[in-house]
């Protein structure tokens, strides 16, 4: 699964990346302000379904149809080249 912004530093209040590239083929980009994220965007370049921690994003809206696989981790569903976006 996905874990967005697990191991960065407490004191990284405001940070963010482009398109990183993932295991599953995938683009993840993603921002954060105040120590909070708030933007995720991931960009299926396969057409595989996605699993993502979902701890530090339950507060945003997704793009996409989610699916809860656990209590962690969301399933989310996303056709080749499509981008789900989560948002406030």
């Amino acid at each position: 699964a996905l874990h967005i912004f697990n191991a960065i530093p407490s004191s990284w209040k405001n940070i963010s990346f482009e398109r990183m590239r993932t295991r599953g083929a995938f683009l993840v980009s993603a921002q954060m302000k105040d120590g909070k994220i708030s933007h995720v965007e991931i960009t299926s370049l396969a057409g595989e379904k996605c699993l993502v921690n979902y701890d530090n994003l339950c507060h945003l809206k997704c793009s996409s149809a989610v699916k809860m696989a656990d209590n962690h981790t969301a399933e989310i569903i996303i056709e080749k080249g499509e981008t789900a976006v989560f948002s406030l």
